[in-house]
């Protein structure tokens, strides 16, 4: 007997099987599907119509059995069905509505023998139901001893999600030139009319598909807008060369014409902004306009202002010999070169002359082409010691800040309190900025203002003369480093420092000086030292008759000594109109 299913195919007639038991001793009795039919050591058997039969033969407790098969014709065709997973199948089409779908065919299991899958991508499957996930063609196969049934379908993945044209479009200063394409798998239906898959749109407006398909149905619309504007421009404000620093340019990408908005490089969102050399200076300008939501255009430009004059310098504040007028001194170092493109030409520089307090007087002002000094015909050297500033301006007219301040030197000569003692007292020499700080005084002498001699030097701002006979002439020099230049081509002689004013000793106070007749000091002498102030000062110094100082005070109208012994002493008093040195005694 066979151990294993034995098919065959009986399209033809029934056939006759003669069965043998397996070696062995004993009686053999032989069941046909469970049932009795037969007892020997063999079975002649024939089949009443095909099926599927189990033979088995039973001896001594042993048994052996099998399954006889028989067909009378191929298997036919399967039915499909999509029993998960979302699909449709129409005809031999399985239309796939997800990622994957389950196929079930609808068969007889005793009609084959055996069945196999096959598919895109090596797919391969004995299962009755295949998960499918790819489309494509598949194959069901399915096979008995009278022949091979195979039945074929098509896969095909149709979407499931309505499609987007994405954002809404803008053309903008370009024709409307647009194709609209949902992608395939759909039935389409147009706004326009139109039935195909895709469309060209020449115009703006609201464009919908109505897509529909086994899977779904719905509506995707996009709209087409066009913009014409007229595009920003910056450059025909651009200058060659420089502006001048005051003057302000109003920066319009387009006169005439509103954009819907703007951006400048600088954050302001106006339509327009200004800008000057003194308040946004030169640079690079660009402005962002957006038109119609969606359309945006750069402009950009630069522009080159010229800057604010440099701060110019004082070099020497003096005292002009010939005049006996105060003299400015400064030099062109500070002045830009021709056809510099940063800074215009000066023009002319103007000084100022302090009036007390924050307050400070123009006086006029010397044209650049001309020697760099200037002289104070106001100004009267032997009383008052003075200040002065200056300012560049430049051929637009704007002036510089002012510059930091020089102070001329007052010589004040007393009247000693020995026979043939001069005493000295001065102000000393002040440069603001602090660049020029003088470390020794030069003191000349001499019979006649015109020829002086060089007496001594001193780091103080007085000095005692001895031993002095008849009337004699004195003046304070200061020597600076260098030198000033004042020429306009750099030729002229060097002014090597600043003069005091020239004074003589006499047997009164102190001379010269309008000052006394609105200061005096009382009781002079004093017997205890207190002295009163007749007359508004801003600074008193004392000193003694070696030039030291004693007492420095502001805003007082006390001078109290009556700590020192009895002798003779100067007190210099300091007002908005100048300075005067007093002499003081106590008894």
């Amino acid at each position: 007997m066979p151990a294993v299913i034995q098919d065959y195919c009986q399209s033809a007639g029934l056939d006759t099987f003669v069965f043998y038991k397996p070696l062995g001793f004993g009686s053999t009795m032989w069941l046909v599907s469970g049932s009795y039919v037969w007892s020997g050591d063999s079975m002649v058997y024939v089949p009443p119509t095909v099926g599927v039969f189990n033979i088995a033969a039973i001896w001594n407790g042993n048994s052996v059995s099998f399954n006889l098969k028989l067909y009378d014709a191929l298997p036919p065709h399967a039915n499909f069905s999509a029993t998960s997973g979302g699909g449709y199948i129409i005809n031999d089409t399985v239309w796939m509505c997800s990622d994957s779908i389950l196929i079930d065919p609808t068969v007889n299991s005793n009609d084959a023998s055996y069945r196999s899958w096959t598919g895109p991508g090596g797919f391969n499957s004995t299962g009755l139901s295949v998960d499918i996930t790819v489309p494509g063609t598949y194959y069901f196969e399915r096979g008995n001893p009278c022949g091979i049934t195979i039945d074929t379908f098509e896969v095909v993945l149709l979407p499931f999600v309505l499609p987007s044209f994405g954002p809404d479009t803008t053309f903008c200063n370009t024709a409307v030139s647009l194709t609209l394409d949902p992608g395939t798998g759909w039935s389409y239906s147009w706004n326009t009319g139109a039935s195909m898959q895709s469309i060209v749109v020449d115009t703006a407006g609201t464009y919908v598909v109505n897509l529909s398909n086994f899977c779904m149905a719905g509506d995707v619309s996009i709209f087409v807008d066009y913009q014409s504007f007229p595009l920003p421009d910056l450059t025909y404000l651009e200058s060659m060369s420089g502006m001048c620093a005051d003057s302000v340019l109003t920066l319009d990408p387009n006169p005439g014409f509103i954009y819907d908005a703007y951006l400048w490089s600088n954050g302001f969102a106006n339509a327009t902004i200004d800008i000057s050399g003194l308040t946004t200076g030169s640079g690079f300008y660009q402005v962002t306009i957006t038109q119609g939501g969606a359309c945006t255009a750069t402009a950009q430009g630069l522009f080159n202002f010229f800057g604010e004059p440099m701060e110019p310098e004082i070099c020497i504040v003096t005292v002009d010999s010939t005049l006996s007028k105060n003299k400015i001194v400064w030099t062109s170092d500070y002045e830009p070169p021709f056809g510099d493109p940063s800074n215009a030409r000066i023009a002319t520089y103007n000084i100022y002359k302090w009036a007390g307090g924050s307050v400070w007087t123009f006086l006029g002002n010397t044209p650049v082409n001309q020697e760099h000094t200037f002289i104070d015909m106001t100004s009267n050297p032997p009383a008052v010691s003075a200040r002065y500033k200056i300012t560049a301006v430049d051929s637009c007219g704007v002036e510089s800040t002012k510059s930091f301040y020089h102070q001329t030197i007052l010589l004040s000569v007393m009247a000693g309190g020995n026979p043939g003692e001069v005493p000295l007292i001065w102000t000393p020499y002040l440069d603001e900025s602090g660049l020029f700080v003088v470390d020794q005084y030069d003191i000349y002498r001499g019979q006649q203002p015109y020829n002086l001699q060089y007496l001594t030097s001193t780091p103080f701002t007085s000095y005692n003369d001895i031993g002095v006979t008849g009337q004699k002439y004195y003046q304070i020099v200061v020597t600076k480093v260098g030198g000033c230049d004042p020429s306009v081509a750099g030729t002229k002689d060097l002014i090597m420092g600043s003069n005091s004013n020239i004074t003589h000793n006499i047997i009164t106070g102190v001379v010269d000086n309008p000052l006394d007749a609105i200061l005096s000091i009382y009781p002079n002498p004093s017997s205890d030292g207190i002295f009163h102030i007749e007359g508004e000062t801003s600074r008193v110094d004392v000193m003694d008759n070696l030039g030291r100082v004693l007492i420095s005070s502001s805003d007082t109208s006390i001078i109290d000594l009556s700590t020192y012994v009895s002798g003779v002493y100067y007190a210099r008093l300091l007002t908005k109109q100048g300075s005067t040195i007093k002499k003081l005694m106590i008894k």
